[in-house]
Parts: C-alpha cells; sequence; structure tokens
C-alpha cells in the first residue's frame, strides 16, 4: 500500500477546497488542549478565523502533510520546520489516521511517505516528536521503521527519535 504525501502550504493546496475543509475541521479541531503546540498557539486560536491561522502558523514554519490514499484524506502528519546551524529539519508534532481508517496497516505508510517528502526537500533530520515516548503507537512506529532502515534509507536513533535521511541513492518506495 502507497500513501501520496502532500504539503498543504508548500505544495498549493491552500485553494483545494477538500483539503481546506480538512485543515479547518480536522487538524485545527484536533489540537489536544495543554499540548506544546496549543500552549504556544493558544492566542492565535482564540483571535484569528481559521483561514488566517493558516497563514499566521505557516509564517511560523507549520506545515501539515496530507497522506492520500486512492483520492482520499486517510490521516496527517503536522510538522514545524526548524533550521540547524543553517540545515532544515523537521519536528513532527502530531500523526493521526482518520478513524476509519485506524488498525488497517495506513500508519507506516503514511511514515514513509513523510520521510520521502523531507528527502524531496532536502531535509535529512526529521524529530519523531517529544513526547513519542510516552505514547505507545508511536514507540511501536518507530520500531518498525527502524527495522527498516536499508529498506528506507534511514538511520533511526530510538532514544532521541531522531530519523537521519541518507541523501544518496534514495530508495524506491
Amino acid at each position: 500500500m502507497s500513501i501520496e504525501g502532500k504539503l498543504f502550504v508548500r505544495e498549493g493546496l491552500l485553494t483545494d477546497p477538500v483539503a481546506q475543509a480538512f485543515i479547518l475541521n480536522g487538524v485545527f479541531t484536533d489540537v489536544e488542549s495543554g499540548s506544546k503546540f496549543d500552549t504556544k498557539n493558544r492566542e492565535l486560536f482564540q483571535k484569528l478565523s481559521p483561514r488566517e491561522l493558516i497563514g499566521a502558523l505557516a509564517q511560523q514554519g507549520y506545515e501539515v502533510m496530507l497522506g492520500y490514499h486512492e483520492g482520499r484524506i486517510i490521516g496527517y502528519v503536522g510538522f514545524q520546520e526548524h533550521r540547524n546551524e543553517g540545515e532544515p529539519n523537521w519536528q513532527m508534532f502530531r500523526m493521526k489516521i482518520q478513524p476509519e481508517y485506524q488498525g488497517k496497516g495506513y500508519s507506516v505508510p503514511l511514515a514513509k511517505s513523510f520521510i520521502e517528502k523531507g528527502r524531496e526537500h532536502r531535509v535529512y533530520r526529521l524529530k519523531w516528536g517529544d513526547e513519542a515516548t510516552r505514547n505507545e503507537k508511536m514507540v511501536k512506529l518507530l520500531r518498525i521503521l527502524g527495522q527498516k532502515e536499508e529498506e528506507l534509507g534511514i538511520t533511526v536513533d530510538q532514544n532521541s527519535q531522531w530519523l537521519t535521511v541518507k541523501s544518496q541513492n534514495p530508495p524506491v518506495l
């Protein structure tokens, strides 16, 4: 099974009505109260319209990769771009599979698509969320990705939750 990843801001989905509705009604209503993202951006959520909020968060480097399978959005990865010594890295803060697709094997293909998007955009360091070690499903996903390092062209540090994407000879996913 393959998942096509599309970046909401960078790949021009801002005007796609289906993607826009998913972001406005799905991602933003899914923010966990008290999370780092909620705490950091609560004021924006309270004073801006949803469309203004998308623009404000995009200016802060926030992005959402929507995962498509057979033309339907099956889930998303929310992340923020940071720079370390000039090199970009993406720090994921949320990965979610839509309820009707959960338990059907979509998380690994969605993660592979996120890794490939990083490679396409020359981002070779991906942080798998600060709180991933407390999330049982994310720990399991990191373990699975760690078993597929050679196939995916990555190295996984289970302790720090960083994935390093190899830029040479990217694999065909």
